[in-house]
């Protein structure tokens, strides 16, 4: 049966260095508290892009354009990109992430990876983030499936759980050999 394969972007199909620039200079500051929150209210879709954006340039004393152009800053994981695109064949594969859609478009459109999706699901349009149970359930609800139609893989440990908690069958993401191994005697035994 061709699965709904759920993939997060951050730490599992690219990654950007400065959340954790920005996560270690919170903690020297004794801010960590305040801009974790700030994530979540642009995760959520309670502030804009460009709200957070100014908020974290003021922490941190730089100009808004020098951390636009830091956020900006993706590695792509070529080898999980190359899964994907072997996946395509075969199910549908959607992207499933914390993140603010305003930010991630462009840069998905600049590095060519808005055409790896079926779909898109930001949680700043959702307006709620993972691991909150109701991220999942509007996408089984977008897609008219049961849980058992998808596998979810993520970096997030807690993702993972939260997923698997409602029936989803989740992979939690270390390597992209793991993943492929773990995939393969996933969806080859169902």
């Amino acid at each position: 049966m061709n699965k709904i394969l759920l993939f997060d972007y951050f730490g599992v199909v690219a990654s950007d260095a400065y959340w954790y620039t920005i996560k270690g200079v919170e903690a020297l500051n004794g801010r960590a508290v305040e801009i974790e929150e700030l994530s979540r209210k642009v995760n959520d879709g309670r502030i804009s892009w460009q709200e957070y954006c100014k908020e974290v340039a003021k922490d941190l004393n730089i100009s808004i354009e020098q951390v636009l152009e830091r956020y900006e800053q993706h590695n792509v994981n070529e080898g999980v990109v190359k899964l994907i695109n072997e996946l395509r064949a075969t199910h549908t594969v959607s992207l499933a992430s914390n993140a603010a859609s305003e930010h991630m478009l462009p840069i998905m459109r600049r590095t060519g990876l808005d055409k790896l999706f079926d779909e898109t699901f930001f949680s700043s349009d959702i307006g709620v983030s993972k691991p909150e149970s109701r991220f999942f359930e509007y996408i089984m609800q977008f897609y008219e499936k049961e849980a058992e139609d998808f596998v979810f893989i993520d970096d997030s440990l807690l993702n993972v759980e939260s997923a698997e908690n409602i029936g989803i069958k989740a992979i939690h993401f270390t390597t992209t050999e793991s993943l492929i191994e773990d995939l393969d005697a996933y969806i080859n035994t169902q």
